[in-house]
């Protein structure tokens, strides 16, 4: 069952990662553009839009990747406490609250993004709003299925007895850690 977990979670995180990159792409021209037609004074006005909305699925499409990676923010002060199996069990009950959020975020999701679908951007009046908000009931569908991932995980842990515990220094080291081409370290 870890094995088809893993596939499926990395290919969600594949995914993801290439629409973050589409986004991105899409923020970054029309910011571009925006500049650029202020400094020849032609207006445009929809790239204001644009560069909000897509910047919202980036970091929408980017928040659960990081997840899927356990590098998220998190308080860890309770965690550094737990040794063996327990360990397992504390990180199985974190996931099980994150999955029971991110389930709410889902099903509320969907609602917002029927509740705005027929909205009009102001800009460009043919495009809705609706697919503005799709980012919501994905990213809370997504991390659900993440947050699986990681329960699973913890429970092939358990069954093999294996035992991750906190370790701080590699906790530090994982999140200083950037993998950076061209950079100091080569």
């Amino acid at each position: 069952m870890l094995k088809a977990t893993e596939k499926i979670t990395g290919t969600l995180e594949k995914l993801q990662i290439g629409l973050g990159c589409v986004t991105f792409l899409v923020f970054l021209t029309s910011a571009v553009f925006q500049v650029i037609s202020r400094l020849i004074k032609v207006p445009m006005v929809w790239t204001e839009d644009m560069a909000n909305y897509s910047f919202i699925w980036t970091v929408f499409m980017g928040a659960a990747v990081i997840f899927k990676r356990n590098q998220h923010f998190k308080f860890n002060v309770v965690e550094m406490k737990m040794k063996g199996v327990y360990h397992e069990y504390y990180d199985i009950a974190i996931n099980a609250a994150i999955l029971i959020f991110c389930a709410n975020v889902c099903i509320y999701g969907v609602q917002v993004a029927q509740k705005f679908w027929n909205n009009k951007w102001n800009s460009i009046p043919s495009l809705k709003m609706g697919y503005t908000w799709l980012c919501v009931p994905l990213v809370g569908l997504t991390m659900s299925i993440y947050a699986i991932g990681h329960i699973v995980e913890c429970l092939d842990h358990i069954k093999r007895k294996d035992y991750r515990e906190f370790n701080l220094m590699e906790s530090i080291e994982e999140t200083e850690h950037v993998e950076v081409k061209g950079g100091e370290d080569e």
